[in-house]
């Protein structure tokens, strides 16, 4: 009976060990798609082109100066 008893605990372990390794798995793959959501926005938000309307100062830009 101790080696059945052993057999069993090992597995049960095993078993536990396994979920939370899939637990641990799916959090960090939520984490990062909700980190890959908040770059695209960000990287969207730098890509707009900000609008000044003509005559405005700040229209025109001299980067000679």
């Amino acid at each position: 009976m101790d080696l059945t008893m052993g057999i069993a605990a090992m597995s049960m372990s095993l078993s536990q060990a396994s979920l939370q390794s899939e637990v641990s798995l799916k959090v960090m793959d939520k984490t990062m798609d909700a980190a890959s959501s908040q770059a695209a926005q960000l990287i969207s938000d730098f890509s707009q082109n900000a609008k000044v309307p003509f005559g405005t100062p700040g229209y025109f830009f001299d980067a000679r100066a």
